[in-house]
């Protein structure tokens, strides 16, 4: 009788408030970025938004933690200190971002662009960098401890040490 009355005291904490915490994506938060292209501490965790144009946006300390960004386009953004952790961001384009301390830990940036993008003292740690293009991408001060960068284009890419990746530099960064 104890251990039922233990489980239906869990089921009903976990359906009456595990569910808010899970998927605390904002709708409105949402129809703000796509009206404006601007949302600034925004909150779009677990937010669905495959193949999103969003090009030249800005989303400064926006949570996108656990959200899927597969095939959009957010080149020429800002998005300062943004949360991407745990997001799939498969063939993102981030070309040309300042993405300057944004936190992509555990995040699936599998054949992504991030030619030219600005990741200076960005978390990339546990990341999937596998066959993305960070050509010229900067990445000083960056921690990439366990990023995964089979296959990706790393020439002209200045490194989290601050040298500059030879060409050709395709997987590891040739200095």
């Amino acid at each position: 009788m104890m251990k039922r009355t233990v489980f239906v005291i869990c089921l009903v904490f976990v359906v009456c408030f595990g569910a808010g915490l899970v998927y605390a994506f904002d709708a409105t938060n949402l129809q703000t970025y796509k009206s404006t292209k601007v949302c600034s501490e925004c909150d779009l965790s677990f937010a669905k938004l495959p193949r999103m144009i969003m090009q030249a946006s800005r989303f400064p300390l926006t949570n996108f933690s656990f959200a899927s960004l597969s095939q959009s386009d957010f080149s020429k953004s800002f998005g300062q200190f943004a949360n991407f952790h745990g997001a799939n961001m498969a063939s993102i384009n981030l070309q040309n971002s300042d993405l300057f301390g944004a936190n992509f830990h555990g995040a699936n940036l599998y054949g992504a662009n991030l030619y030219g993008a600005k990741l200076g003292g960005a978390n990339l740690s546990d990341a999937n960098l596998r066959a993305a293009n960070l050509a010229n991408a900067n990445l000083t001060g960056a921690n990439l401890a366990g990023a995964n960068f089979s296959n990706a284009t790393l020439s002209g890419a200045t490194w989290s040490d601050g040298t500059t990746c030879k060409t050709p530099s395709v997987g590891v960064c040739v200095k």
